[in-house]
C-alpha cells in the first residue's frame, strides 16, 4: 500500500474541534465539542474538576484521538499532518512537568552547549535567581527531579518552552505549584506575547489578568456549555462555580 505523505506545516494559524466525541473505557470524556482556536488570540478554559478540560487540549495536541468527530490543524487533519513541523510551532507544559534525569542545563536547553549570554537571560531575564539559589546548572536532575519542589519543575518546563520561541502554547494548570508572586510573573508572560495563540486551564487567576483573555470557554459534563468574554463570564458567575464571586481580585 502507497504510504500518504504527510503534510508540513509552515505556520499553525487555528485548531479546530468539530463534532468530536471522546470515550475512554466505555466512559464518555467528551461529548460533541465544537470550537475554533485562532492565531494571535488567549482563551482559558474553565470548568469543575472531571469537566474535561484537559482531555480537549490532549484533542489538540494529538496525544488522544477522537472516538467520534475530527480534530484540525489550519483545516487539515490531525492525522494527516507532520508531527514534527506541530510540536515545532506548539509547546505544551503540563501541571505534572515532565524532567529528564539529566543536567538542569539540559533539561532547559535540551543542549549541553548553551552559551553565558542564553545562561544569564534565563537567570536574569526570566526572574529565575531564586531558583538558582541552590541549584547549579551541572546539577543532575534524577528520578525525574527528585529534590524539587513542584513549583520548581514547573519552572523548568515553562523556561524550557519559553526559550525556544513557539508560537502556539497549550497549558494545563502549568504554574499551579507556585507561589503567587512567581505565578504572577510568569502569567503576565504568557499574556505579553501578542502574536501567540494561548490556550490555558487554570483555576488560579486574578482579575487585571484575566481580563487580558480574548474568550473564556466554559466546559461542564464534557461538553463546551457557554463561550464569552472575561467581563461576560464574570457576570454570570456564582460562588462555586468557576471564580471566586465574593473576591473578584482573585479568581478561581
Amino acid at each position: 500500500d502507497k504510504i500518504e505523505k504527510k503534510q508540513t506545516l509552515k505556520k499553525v494559524s487555528n485548531m479546530k474541534l468539530v463534532d468530536a466525541n471522546l470515550t475512554i473505557d466505555n466512559r464518555i470524556i467528551l461529548q460533541n465539542v465544537n470550537f475554533k482556536f485562532e492565531e494571535g488570540k488567549k482563551y482559558m478554559i474553565v470548568g469543575r474538576s472531571g469537566s474535561g478540560k484537559s482531555s480537549l487540549l490532549k484533542l489538540l495536541s494529538g496525544i488522544y484521538e477522537p472516538t467520534e468527530g475530527n480534530v484540525f490543524i489550519n483545516d487539515i487533519p490531525w492525522e494527516k499532518i507532520n508531527e514534527d513541523s506541530f510540536f515545532q510551532q506548539v509547546g505544551i507544559v503540563e501541571q505534572e512537568s515532565f524532567i529528564m534525569n539529566d543536567t538542569l542545563e539540559r533539561n532547559i536547553f535540551l543542549d549541553s552547549n548553551a552559551d553565558k549570554k542564553a545562561k544569564d537571560y534565563v537567570e536574569g531575564v526570566l526572574n529565575l535567581k531564586t531558583l538558582f539559589e541552590h541549584v547549579s546548572w551541572d546539577m543532575n536532575c534524577v528520578n525525574g527531579g527528585y529534590g524539587l519542589s513542584g513549583g520548581e519543575k514547573q519552572r523548568i518546563a515553562l523556561v524550557r518552552m519559553m526559550i525556544k520561541g513557539q508560537h502556539v502554547l497549550i497549558l494545563d494548570e502549568p504554574t499551579s505549584a507556585m507561589d503567587n508572586q512567581t505565578r504572577r510573573e510568569f502569567e503576565e508572560w504568557i499574556l505579553q506575547q501578542q502574536n501567540n495563540m494561548v490556550i490555558n486551564v487554570s483555576h488560579h487567576w486574578e482579575l487585571d489578568l484575566l481580563k487580558q483573555y480574548d474568550a473564556i470557554v466554559v466546559m461542564e459534563n464534557g461538553t463546551i456549555k457557554r463561550v464569552g468574554t472575561p467581563i461576560e463570564i464574570l457576570e454570570d458567575v456564582e460562588p462555586g462555580d468557576y471564580f471566586r464571586k465574593e473576591n473578584r481580585e482573585e479568581c478561581y
